[in-house]
């Protein structure tokens, strides 16, 4: 049985610090390192170039010579305000069939605009702690709370 290709796609210049980990995880789980890829390159106007070809997920950085059909893709480590950015091409990994690890754009704006995420908690019943959302708050609103 041949391993999975995975492609571990993350912001090199965020300061999360969890691609590492997760590379680990990867190569841990399947026996092989993750193809790492700069998520910046499938971003609008990026050098990258994400297609379906035969059915399957191509993902090509001519400028890195990377070629890779990935069977999983884990979209990951992407600051919030690049997130948009990548919006079209997580609308091209939803009808790829390639198993994801990703949210979608609906997830991400929810996971990044915190006054969504508390909508969606008490919507599912998820206990959580009082939460103050600021949202582009003036200098003393942000102060009082």
């Amino acid at each position: 049985m041949s391993r999975p290709c995975v492609a571990l796609i993350a912001d090199p210049t965020s300061p999360e610090g969890c691609r590492e980990y997760l590379a680990r995880a990867v190569e841990l789980l399947t026996g092989a390192p993750p193809r790492r890829l700069d998520s910046r390159c499938f971003a609008a106007g990026g050098a990258g170039r994400a297609a379906l070809e035969g059915g399957r997920l191509r993902l090509r950085v001519p400028d890195e010579d990377v070629d890779v059909v990935p069977d999983v893709v884990v979209l990951y480590e992407i600051p919030p305000e690049r997130r948009g950015e990548l919006a079209g091409f997580q609308r091209l990994l939803a009808r790829s069939g390639v198993a994801p690890f990703a949210g979608s754009p609906q997830a991400w704006r929810s996971a990044t605009e915190k006054d969504r995420t508390l909508a969606c908690f008490a919507r599912d019943g998820v206990a959580h702690m009082e939460t103050v959302v600021l949202s582009g708050p003036a200098r003393q609103e942000a102060v009082a709370a």
